[in-house]
């Protein structure tokens, strides 16, 4: 359903008529159902194997194993869209176009209540996810004939959003799956505070730097050292922890970047010339936060003894102020 008022239409908007073409607002609803799920999510499939423990050869009769757990209520996920605009036309060149919208994806598939484990299987998947997204989208565009030989033209479009979860069967908000509150692209990460340097006090151990506990940070038997990264202690308590793993339990876990590209932007520019045309397109993300790991931008990452040029800004006793901390194989 739609719904529509031309502004420039009504009567004591004649005054403006003589350089605005067009003033609409425009408001809508819709709403549709998504079949998108994994393959046999409705289906309670029975999976057939060898049983090895009754022995070898060919005449093992196989072993079925008891059907996935299936919610019998399932149905489609449904998404909502709501949406305002507005449409600008003037002196019969310059025109615009904004949208604020707000989409619901309810029903999602999302694991049902723990059951016990007499039951024997796992909790089925029910309807019981929701996501919401809004954003916005603006369009401006010039168009302007010179004459009947020569023209030129500009479009310039840029938009937004945000995805949050606004209902998942995640309680304990547990790291690494959905919860309530979370937004999609999260990128969960301990806080780089600077370097470690050889006037810090660090204990025989390699393990408490001034004072501060890194040893549930710590991989395989790594000592830390000046050169290696100090990180923050957020939340006081005297030591670096990843906490119990979950959104209001992290330790000194936080939210450092969202890979959700922001600000999407393109630009088309062209004209005609006596029976030319130029056209050019550009288009790119204004913003986005990435979590790399790879040998490029992470020495030693993958074991290696490669590193690359760039990655000589690394710190030693003369270079303390570097970019990247000491570099150390199977770190």
């Amino acid at each position: 359903a739609s719904v529509g008022y031309k502004i420039s239409n009504e009567k004591f908007m004649e005054s403006t008529r003589g350089w605005l073409n067009d003033l609409k607002l425009r408001a809508s609803i819709g709403a549709i159902g998504n079949q998108n799920i994994a393959n046999n999510a409705f289906l309670p499939i029975m999976t057939s194997s060898n049983p090895f423990w009754i022995g070898s050869g060919t005449s093992i009769p196989p072993s079925v194993s008891a059907p996935n757990n299936i919610d019998p209520n399932l149905t489609w996920e449904k998404v909502t869209t709501q949406d305002i605009g507005l449409d600008l036309k003037v002196l019969n060149m310059i025109g615009m176009t904004f949208d604020y919208y707000q989409r619901d994806t309810e029903g999602m598939l999302s694991p049902g209540k723990t059951l016990p484990g007499s039951f024997g299987q796992a909790a089925a998947n029910t309807n019981s996810g929701n996501l919401r997204t809004r954003g916005w989208e603006l369009g401006i565009n010039f168009n302007k004939e010179i004459n009947k030989n020569v023209s030129v033209y500009a479009d310039l479009t840029l938009s937004d959003y945000t995805t949050v979860v606004t209902e998942w069967n995640n309680s304990s908000k547990l790291l690494g799956t959905f919860y309530s509150g979370q937004k999609i692209g999260e990128i969960w990460g301990l806080t780089t505070d600077r370097l470690i340097q050889s006037s810090d006090a660090i204990d025989a151990t390699g393990l408490i730097i001034n004072g501060v506990d890194y040893k549930d940070v710590r991989s395989g038997t790594f000592k830390y050292g000046a050169g290696d990264v100090m990180y923050s202690d957020l939340n006081g308590d005297g030591k670096i922890s990843r906490g119990n793993g979950r959104a209001d339990d992290s330790g000194d876990l936080a939210v450092i970047g969202n890979t959700t590209p922001r600000y999407q932007y393109g630009i088309r520019l062209g004209g005609n010339l006596y029976g030319f045309d130029v056209d050019v397109f550009f288009q790119g993300v204004g913003e986005r936060q990435y979590w790399a790991t790879s040998d490029l931008v992470l020495p030693f990452y993958n074991r290696t003894d490669a590193m690359y040029g760039h990655m000589n800004d690394y710190w030693t006793p003369e270079n303390t102020d570097a970019y990247y901390p000491n570099p150390f194989p199977n770190h």
